[in-house]
C-alpha cells in the first residue's frame, strides 16, 4: 500500500465494510492498529468497538479538499491511546482520562521510527499536525479555564482541522445530549477559526 492508496482509502471509504476489506493492507502499514480491533470501549455512548468508531470518525469528516492528509490520518488514529489509558472508576465504570496524550505519544513514536514506511510518508510539518490533532482532539473547550493561548499559537489550518476532528469524533458516537453539545461546540469553534 502506498501513501496515495492509504489516503485515498481514508478519503473515499463509504462504509465500515470498506475499511474491513482493506484491513490487512492497513495493518501491514500500521501494525499498531491491531490493538484497536475488537477493543470494547465500555461506554454507554459508544456502541462500536474502537476500530469501528475510528473508521466512522474518518467517514464523518468533510469530503473533498478541506480534509487534509494530516486530518484523515489523525481521525483514524485519534483514539489509539485508549487501551493504554483505561481506568476503572469506583463504581466500575470505565474512563480514559489521558487517552489523547497516550495516543499522541504513540503516534509521535510511530512517525519518528526510521524504518517505518508510514513515517516516511509525512513531512515534519504534517507529522507535527497529526500529533497535535490527536493530543487535543478531546479537549473540552467549554471549560472555564481552558487555555486558548496554546491553540492560538498553532497554524490556522490546524485549528480548523481540530474542529473538524472534534465534530467527526462526536458524530461517530451514539447521539446523546452530551454528544450533541460537543457537535455544537465544534461547529461554533469552526466558525471562530474560519
Amino acid at each position: 500500500m502506498t501513501k496515495m492508496e492509504f489516503i485515498a482509502l481514508l478519503r473515499t471509504a463509504k462504509s465500515f465494510d470498506d475499511f474491513c476489506t482493506a484491513q490487512a493492507d492497513l495493518l501491514s502499514v500500521l501494525p499498531e492498529l491491531k490493538i484497536m480491533l475488537d477493543y470494547n470501549i465500555h461506554k454507554e455512548n459508544q456502541p462500536y468497538d474502537l476500530w469501528e468508531h475510528s473508521c466512522r470518525t474518518v467517514m464523518a469528516l468533510p469530503k473533498g479538499e478541506c480534509a487534509s492528509d494530516a486530518l484523515v490520518v489523525a481521525a483514524l488514529l485519534h483514539d489509539v491511546g485508549k487501551p493504554d489509558a483505561k481506568m476503572h472508576g469506583t463504581n466500575g465504570d470505565v474512563h480514559y482520562p489521558s487517552h489523547a496524550l497516550h495516543g499522541s505519544q504513540l503516534v509521535h513514536a510511530m512517525l519518528e521510527c526510521p524504518v517505518s514506511k508510514f513515517a516516511s510518508w509525512f513531512s515534519e510539518e504534517e507529522a507535527k499536525e497529526i500529533v497535535f490533532l490527536i493530543k487535543h482532539h478531546d479537549d473540552n473547550f467549554r471549560k472555564a479555564n481552558y487555555d486558548f493561548k496554546l491553540l492560538k499559537k498553532q497554524p490556522k489550518n490546524w485549528l480548523i482541522d481540530l474542529c473538524y476532528l472534534e465534530k467527526a469524533d462526536a458524530i461517530a458516537h451514539k447521539q446523546t445530549d452530551e454528544i450533541l453539545q460537543r457537535i455544537a461546540d465544534a461547529e461554533r469553534m469552526l466558525q471562530v477559526a474560519n
